[in-house]
């Protein structure tokens, strides 16, 4: 089947290739199952996460959630006292919430075989889709290369070529394992 570029879905002119390989690979509908398969399996591996086509923040970075500050000056009247304590324990729960989420995926992430876990913890901290389903391709197949890969991929034109096949495989047996062990 031909996946033919439709003007509607972003102007092919003005947008880089790597822009249009992200519209296309987080579109709301596609026809592609395998990008669908890799965004359900993004979702389901980020559940504490707001944006789970992009990778997880480093440890002690916000992910967007802003807390109010429990005091505040004495020459602000214009909003009620105790205005940020509701808002702070609606915060706290929610947090605690989507932690329980995150420790479920990492317990299921734990029974899985060594290999499926590896590549799938990684596609949970790392992956993304910014450049498109083939960068998180490469991104995994560079990640996850031996020390004879490497070196043969030296050469760009085989790395270009051989680096996406390779995390494509892996991350869709990751994927097998994952669906499997619902």
């Amino acid at each position: 089947m031909r996946k033919v570029f439709q003007a509607d879905d972003l102007d092919a002119v003005a947008a880089p290739p790597l822009a249009r390989a992200q519209h296309a690979a987080t579109a709301a509908t596609s026809d592609d199952a395998e990008a669908q398969r890799i965004r359900t399996l993004l979702c389901a591996l980020r559940p504490d996460h707001p944006d789970p086509y992009e990778p997880m923040p480093a440890a002690g970075e916000t992910t967007g959630i802003m807390r109010v500050a429990p005091s505040r000056a004495p020459w602000d009247l214009d909003a009620p006292r105790g205005f940020g304590a509701p808002t702070g324990a609606m915060l706290d729960a929610a947090a605690a919430s989507r932690g329980a989420g995150a420790a479920e995926v990492l317990a299921r992430i734990a029974t899985l075989p060594a290999d499926a876990a590896a590549v799938l913890r990684w596609v949970r901290r790392e992956a993304s889709l910014a450049k498109g389903l083939r960068g998180l391709w490469h991104d995994a197949g560079m990640a996850f290369a031996s020390a004879e890969q490497e070196r043969a991929w030296s050469d760009l034109t085989l790395r270009r070529g051989f680096a996406p096949a390779h995390g494509r495989r892996l991350v869709l047996a990751a994927a097998s394992a994952w669906e499997a062990s619902r």
